[in-house]
């Protein structure tokens, strides 16, 4: 609970405890509910967990039962050291801290060891992610519950690119893609390296 109290907002607590049955463990703490204690005894001190699971949209409504009605969807941004590169933490969150995208953008050290970041000054977007219910490809749904296909990963990748490009004075921007956003980044403009798992844009161009 001291820990969670002061993590980072960039950083995701993704496990607490792993959950082991209870007849196998030799040592250590022996509930499978770790978590929902720490947790619990956040709320009777006082204290909030500003890690980025906590704060995601989706976990809110499923914890609250709420549904959140942001006024305005702001951009946030966190700049930090780390491994010898420099990390961008871009997110959209609501007056509430709520998250509801982020993305993290690193421009690498020169001790970077893949080929692809070698040919000269590049960023790599580590991660892009929108929170939310999922939204089948192409589809569009109206309302207060669904966060997917609402233009926020397009507006983090231009706000990426664009700080690349001015503070960086990057000529390429790359990001690893799984099969099924291919597409997707292809649309803005990013191409498949050859042999390689990384998508490319060449940001001289624009």
């Amino acid at each position: 609970a001291e820990m969670k109290k002061i993590v980072p907002k960039y950083v995701r607590i993704v496990r607490v405890g792993r959950d082991i049955p209870l007849q196998w463990v030799a040592a250590g703490p022996k509930t499978g509910n770790l978590r929902q204690l720490v947790l619990d005894y956040m709320e009777k001190m006082g204290w909030k967990c500003r890690c980025i699971r906590c704060r995601e949209v989706g976990h809110y409504m499923l914890k609250t039962m709420k549904t959140p009605k942001p006024n305005e969807l702001k951009l946030s941004r966190i700049d930090y050291e780390a491994s010898g590169g420099y990390e961008v933490f871009l997110s959209y969150e609501d007056e509430n801290n709520i998250l509801y995208s982020i993305l993290r953008l690193r421009i690498p050290s020169i001790k970077a060891h893949r080929w692809e970041f070698k040919s000269g000054k590049c960023s790599i977007v580590r991660e892009l992610h929108v929170y939310g219910y999922q939204v089948p490809i192409g589809a569009r749904y109206e309302g207060e519950l669904w966060w997917q296909h609402k233009n926020l990963g397009r507006k983090l990748l231009a706000e990426a690119e664009k700080i690349s490009l001015e503070e960086f004075n990057c000529s390429h921007i790359y990001i690893i893609s799984g099969v099924g956003a291919r597409e997707y980044y292809r649309s803005l403009g990013y191409t498949m390296l050859d042999n390689s798992p990384y998508m490319y844009k060449n940001l001289s161009n624009h």
